[in-house]
């Protein structure tokens, strides 16, 4: 009796003796996939937060502030969560126990996935709306906030799934050293679900959204793309229609040779027409400036005329009258007193004094009317002077905040269609470090039998690729290194400033 209990003491550790010992040969060559999840996970955390930092204190707020934050927060997450539950499951390949820790790793791998996916894809519809419909309503930056919430929202109901559908699944361990069958364990869909239909729906379902989100981001930026094309020869033609002929010492090439002073009519021929509709512009304005002052004097000249004809009419009759009343008071005082010749040369001595004063005094006011006059038409003039000065400043003003204000939406377009690249660059780099893992899942279903065939190498090199999408959580750093020179400069000032105070 003791024999036997003894035998069966022995044959179990055996069994345990082996699985440790496979699972050691299978933790060696599963070392480089180790190391390069902890290599991810380090340049991830690093990377991730120098660009949260970065953008968060150096950058204006904007909806692609938020996004990128939000994207970044996300991958941190994933490299100081996700990738230790990860490195602690690739690491136990036979010997698996810790069925919540399984849960765990599988539910923060997918809420990280999908949040980041549906986060690029609002990004490439805000993207879109920039460059495709820059006069319609635009995503707030509240309301950006808001998608990158629901973003997150959305992940997490999407992996919640992963609590109940994974596990500790039991498998049987293909070896030759022991006659019965040797049992291992492993992190995988749990063997409670072995059987249900819900496992199939839950990753067809994942499967199609997110073959879905990959197809609307391409489509998207594909659209972008062109819209950019478009944008682009657009402002080469209006950059070639407003180019004027160059104020540089003029050359024509002539049979390989320069001829200084000498136009080019097939280079220039576009130029001249443009100058010469410049100047026949500025001729014409100065015929307009022309007539408006000289209509503006002879209409203070006509005024004087007329004013001089009148009081000149005035002066006529008031001298008529005067003469009526002498010779009324002549003939009067001959018929009344019998005047003598004496008196009557007398009277009309004083008379004619009388005359003398009065024209005198008509020519004096008529001098003074013409200088009136003279003074007006100076005045006249000044005013169209300083009246045409004023409008000068004020057009050229006004042509000066016309051109600030294009500068201003040209530099606004350009920023739009730089972030729009570099959150292409960051769609692209999501999309290809998912591709060998959606190859190798679609491989899996379409050849069932594909993980028996492999050998143990071949095995290791399929683990390895499976987790390919890691690399997108550290590689968005660099992205922006390349693509962002502002970023580039607050990066080497951030490290210029942490080696100076040391």
């Amino acid at each position: 009796m003791m024999n036997k209990s003894d035998n069966d003491t022995n044959q179990l550790m055996t069994s345990f003796d082996l699985l440790n010992d496979m699972n050691a040969a299978e933790s060696q060559r599963l070392i480089p996939t180790a190391l390069f999840l902890g290599i991810i996970a380090v340049l991830g955390i690093l990377g991730n937060a120098l660009v949260i930092h970065i953008y968060r204190t150096r950058y204006k707020l904007s909806n692609a502030k938020i996004f990128i934050v939000s994207v970044s927060a996300v991958d941190m997450f994933s490299c100081c969560i996700a990738i230790p539950f990860e490195i602690i499951l690739l690491m136990d390949q036979f010997t698996f126990e810790q069925a919540w820790m399984c849960k765990s790793s599988r539910f923060f791998n997918t809420l990280s996935t999908c949040a980041s996916s549906f986060i690029l894809f609002f990004v490439a519809v805000d993207r879109f709306r920039k460059v495709c419909r820059p006069f319609q309503r635009q995503i707030t930056t509240s309301f950006a906030t808001k998608l990158c919430i629901v973003s997150v929202a959305l992940g997490v109901v999407v992996a919640l799934p992963a609590f109940w559908m994974y596990g500790k699944k039991t498998f049987v361990v293909k070896q030759d050293t022991i006659d019965e069958a040797v049992i291992g364990s492993e992190c995988s869909t749990a063997d409670a679900m072995k059987g249900s239909i819900f496992p199939l729906i839950n990753i067809a379902m994942q499967s199609v959204l997110f073959v879905t989100g990959i197809v609307a981001i391409s489509v998207l930026y594909c659209l972008i793309g062109c819209k950019i094309k478009k944008q682009s020869k657009k402002m080469r033609l209006m950059m070639v229609r407003s180019m004027s002929i160059p104020m540089t010492p003029s050359s024509c090439v002539e049979n390989g040779v320069d001829i200084p002073g000498e136009i080019d009519p097939g280079r220039h021929n576009h130029e001249d027409v443009i100058s010469r509709k410049n100047n026949d512009n500025k001729k014409q304005n100065e015929r307009k400036k022309r007539k408006s002052e000289k209509s503006t004097d002879e209409s203070w000249t006509r005024d004087t005329e007329v004013s001089y004809t009148s009081y000149e009419k005035e002066e006529h009759a008031e001298v008529n009258r005067g003469k009526t009343k002498q010779t009324d008071k002549q003939t009067k005082v001959s018929d009344d007193q019998n005047v003598t010749p004496k008196d009557t040369n007398y009277n009309y001595e004083q008379s004619e004094r009388v005359k003398t004063i009065e024209s005198t005094g008509s020519s004096e006011r008529v001098n003074e009317n013409k200088g009136t006059g003279t003074l007006k038409r100076q005045l006249s003039n000044a005013g169209s002077q300083i009246f045409h000065v004023i409008r000068r400043i004020t057009s050229h003003t006004s042509d000066e905040k016309l051109d600030s204000a294009r500068k201003s939406q040209c530099l606004k377009e350009v920023r739009a269609r730089k972030t729009a690249f570099i959150m292409f660059l960051i769609s692209l780099a999501f999309i290809l470090s998912y591709l060998p893992h959606l190859i190798l899942m679609a491989t899996r279903v379409v050849k069932y039998q594909f993980i028996e065939q492999l050998s143990d190498d071949g095995l290791a090199t399929y683990k390895f690729f499976l987790r390919s999408y890691f690399l997108n959580c550290a590689i968005n750093p660099v992205i922006y290194g390349l693509c962002d020179v502002r970023f580039r400069l607050y990066y080497n000032e951030f490290f210029s400033r942490c080696f100076s105070r040391k």
